[in-house]
């Protein structure tokens, strides 16, 4: 969003806090993504925390997974739960859009 041109400035403390807001947000959405990231490898690939840690920060980065996994017992049930989450999603988004009265894709 920006300003229009012929109104004036914010001042300095509703621009800084509206700087802060957005930083917080960035922040709380990086450290979500951070700890599930960690929890999914510490638990799913049997991972110790340290390790998960570092695989979970190179994934947020882009630069890929350090650890080469292996499918065991525990992948097995962590990726027989993402098609449930994946429907979960696909249905909440069909209510959202049924909502707003838009075609939702069955």
């Amino acid at each position: 969003m920006s300003a229009h041109p012929k109104k004036p400035l914010l001042p300095r403390r509703v621009f800084a806090l509206r700087v802060l807001r957005s930083l917080a947000l960035a922040l709380g959405i990086i450290s979500l993504s951070l700890a599930l990231g960690i929890l999914g490898y510490h638990y799913c690939a049997g991972l110790a925390w340290v390790d998960a840690l570092l695989n979970a920060s190179m994934i947020l980065t882009g630069m890929g997974p350090v650890n080469e996994l292996t499918y065991g017992r525990r992948q097995a049930v962590c990726l027989r739960l993402c098609p449930v989450q994946r429907g979960r999603f696909h249905h909440l988004g069909g209510r959202a859009a049924r909502a707003r009265g838009e075609p939702f894709p069955p």
